[in-house]
């Protein structure tokens, strides 16, 4: 991280990830406690700046650490790279109500900081690199530490329910809990196996050229009397699961807080004419 070349790369990709998220330097600087003056030396490869600077700075950029470091290592060498998809914030309907401890600001840095640490490990479940399923849980794993890291959740360390917890809160309260699912499925209701009262997220990612890109999120409020459960057979070594009723697949459809215009299904489409709040497409 001494050479000049890489720092050179790494001030031009840190002043390119600050304006594709519309941040000032002001307001990175305040974003990652750095002084002005000083990030200004690093935008301009004069700086070396420590690993714990360049963590803060990562995350205001909605990337790892270990994704920002790749891509600077790409550029000094010449490498020609695409740089990991992030979601459109004009995407974000920001009408549709979140969980207490979660903004829709912090939402964005969440699905940004999923989105490098998928381009990071770059596999391709369309390539066979691994298997649909596995891969869903894996965006689901890394969604919910980003959503962790970027706002007042806390991981569930107890895999009963639900995976994400706000500690500001009594248990008792109907926003402590945020469950997390994802999917290849635009518009698809909840599955659990844990299912019961608080909120419940849905990420729906595409592999778009080679690239994974979240497409959809939705977020709704529900209660135990929104699931149905099937129960497994005695001699079934599946533990049960539960889905969601169509009233409550259709909450969480109306709660895109997440969409990508193109994806759009005519579902969907008829949901957001119904709210009067059409995407133009």
């Amino acid at each position: 991280m001494e050479t000049a070349a890489f720092k050179k790369a790494l001030g031009k990709l840190i002043i390119e990830l600050r304006t594709e998220h519309r941040l000032s330097q002001e307001k990175l600087a305040f974003e990652a406690e750095v002084d002005r003056t000083r990030l200004g030396e690093i935008e301009r490869g004069e700086a070396n700046p420590t690993l714990d600077t360049l963590t803060r700075i990562a995350r205001a950029v909605g990337q790892s650490l270990g994704a920002l470091i790749v891509q600077a290592e790409e550029l000094a060498s010449g490498a020609a790279r695409r740089p990991a998809s992030t979601v459109n914030p004009e995407y974000i309907d920001r009408s549709v109500p979140l969980s207490k401890g979660l903004t829709h600001d912090q939402l964005e840095i969440a699905l940004n900081r999923t989105l490098a640490v998928l381009d990071q490990i770059g596999l391709n479940p369309e390539a066979g690199d691994i298997q649909a399923n596995i891969y869903s849980g894996a965006v689901s794993n890394i969604a919910t530490k980003a959503i962790a890291e970027a706002s007042d959740f806390v991981q569930n360390k107890d895999t009963a329910h639900p995976d994400l917890y706000n500690p500001r809160l009594n248990q008792a309260d109907p926003d402590w809990g945020l469950e997390m699912k994802a999917t290849h499925q635009v518009g698809k209701g909840g599955e659990s196996h844990n299912p019961g009262q608080g909120w419940f997220m849905i990420v729906v990612y595409k592999v778009v050229n080679g690239q994974t890109a979240i497409v959809q999120v939705e977020i709704a409020s529900l209660k135990s009397e929104d699931w149905t459960i099937h129960e497994r057979g005695a001699e079934s070594k599946r533990t049960r699961t539960a889905v969601t009723k169509a009233a409550a697949t259709q909450r969480l459809r109306e709660n895109s807080v997440y969409l990508d215009p193109e994806h759009v299904t005519p579902v969907l489409r008829k949901i957001r004419e119904a709210r009067r709040q059409p995407y133009i497409f």
